[in-house]
């Protein structure tokens, strides 16, 4: 196969997106990157189309509680539009859970925000952030968090689960008398997880861990504990 020029790759991705093609230029070219821009031109310029959308979908932004004049101001990197856009984004996405509660097809008629036009706002902030290095706001940040479901992820909920229980087992081995009432306070779970984990045998071994010990009888270091903890 006849490896492709740099410049051959980009033109193909600038006139369609193309996975692979993308990762055949960092592979073949890894200092070559491109940030692909849809809606704010090069060197900070408009691009009609970021226009064209404002002017399209007027009557969707009004309708779910945006203020126009906010989105064109992110085309011209206004710091201050992205964070009311960002926000005026949460809100509709807070007011679509309420619909859909009554009325479970709202985004299908109309009633309620779609993601494909979350997403289009996002993609808007993103290269406006990105084409005039401005700093990210906590608004756009949350935002993204939300659409991406992170603060429902799985993987995250066992972490901050597990820490639950470390922070447990560690109140207990320094206040062997602390109530298991005030220990479900100060870790932020019901007292009946609290009486179940106390059974579990990876519990008892943090408990035996932060009391100085392993599960032999035998001490160990304090500095080691974090070590042993991840065993």
């Amino acid at each position: 196969m006849v490896k492709r020029s740099s410049d051959a790759i980009i033109k193909t991705l600038e006139q369609k997106f193309n996975l692979n093609d993308y990762l055949e230029l960092r592979d073949c070219f890894p200092m070559e990157d491109m940030p692909l821009q849809l809606l704010i031109g090069e060197e900070n310029t408009y691009n009609l189309m970021g226009f064209e959308i404002a002017l399209k979908h007027e009557r969707e932004f009004e309708k779910f509680g945006f203020i126009i004049e906010d989105y064109i101001n992110i085309l011209g990197g206004d710091e201050e539009s992205i964070d009311k856009v960002c926000l005026s984004c949460l809100r509709a996405i807070s007011n679509r859970e309420q619909i859909i509660e009554k009325k479970a097809h709202a985004v299908a008629s109309g009633d309620a925000i779609g993601d494909a036009f979350i997403d289009l706002i996002i993609i808007v902030i993103l290269e406006s952030i990105s084409s005039f290095e401005l700093a990210v706001p906590n608004s756009f940040q949350i935002l993204m968090k939300v659409r991406l479901g992170l603060f429902k992820n799985k993987l995250l909920a066992n972490e901050k689960l597990e820490d639950r229980r470390t922070h447990a087992a560690n109140l207990i081995a320094k206040n062997p008398n602390i109530k298991d009432t005030e220990i479900a306070k100060l870790v932020g779970v019901n007292k009946s997880s609290i009486s179940k984990w106390r059974k579990e045998p990876k519990f008892i071994r943090k408990l035996t861990l932060f009391q100085g010990y392993r599960i032999d009888g035998s001490p160990i270091i304090p500095s080691n504990i974090k070590k042993l903890l991840k065993e």
